[in-house]
Parts: structure tokens; sequence; C-alpha cells
């Protein structure tokens, strides 16, 4: 799943971050993530685009995350900072917002979701959404007729 970009007026192929083994990421990533079965990744830095945490693969995200990150099956995430996007968690995959994590856009469960932080309205999907003690439900402070919903700061 390669992202794209513009180069010299033309079309051009970003190759995707592949990661196989477990690591410490410190250098921001501005394309799509995949991390592999068996690779715990501890990411300190932001992380821009796509993420997919496949079976048996750990993220643990300390820095902002500008992207749809996918959780599935068997795999998990940790969020510590600000997610910028959509949420995805496959049956049996899980995902945790940290104490200080925000999450405002769209969450698809189909697994378990547990907020410790602060999470948006916005949540589809067969799964368990556990919000813990001390963790916020932020309702927005717009919703439009066509059920938009907007969130200010």
């Amino acid at each position: 799943m390669p992202s794209y970009t513009y180069g010299d007026g033309n079309v051009v192929a970003v190759p995707d971050t592949v990661i196989t083994e477990s690591c410490e990421l410190r250098e921001v990533v501005n394309n799509t993530l995949i991390i592999r079965p068996g690779a715990h990744v501890t990411a300190l830095a932001t992380i821009n685009g796509m993420v997919l945490v496949e079976k048996d693969a750990v993220l643990e995200a300390h820095g902002p995350v500008g992207g749809t990150v996918h959780v599935h099956s068997g795999g998990s995430a940790v969020l510590h900072d600000r997610l910028g996007g959509t949420i995805h968690v496959a049956r049996g995959g899980a995902a945790t917002l940290a104490a200080s994590a925000v999450a405002l856009g769209t969450m698809d469960i189909d697994g378990l979701l547990t907020n410790e932080g602060v999470r948006g309205v916005q949540i589809s999907g067969a799964g368990n959404v556990i919000d813990s003690p001390g963790a916020t439900v932020r309702q927005p402070d717009e919703t439009w007729a066509d059920g938009t919903v907007v969130y200010r700061n």
C-alpha cells in the first residue's frame, strides 16, 4: 500500500515503512507504517500516515499519530498522544488510549478498545469499548444535520 506524493510535477510512489523486528522508532514516519508479526515497536516520534499492526505485533505510540490505525486480530496498540485519524480494531485485536491520549476521530471497534484518556463519540462496530475510571468521553461542540461532529480545541 504505497503512499503517493508529488515531485517535479509527477505522482511519485513512496514505499511503505515495514518493521519486522522489535525496535524503538525515533524518526518521523510520513508514509504507511506496517508492523509485522512478532515485532514490538515503541514509536517516540510523530507518525503521519496509515498504520497497520498485524497479528502478534504491538505498537506503542508515544508521539502523535496523524492517520488511520488498523489493529488486526491478535495485534495490539497503545496510544499515548493525540490520534488525528480513524482507528479500526478487528475482532481479536486490542487498542488502549492511555491516560495522556486524545482520540476524537471515528472509531470502528470489532475487538477491544480501552479508554483511559479522552475519546470522541463516533463509535461503530460489534466490539467492546471500556471507559476506565477517570477517562473522558468528550461530547462534540457541534453536530451538523448530516451527522458530522465538530470538536474545537
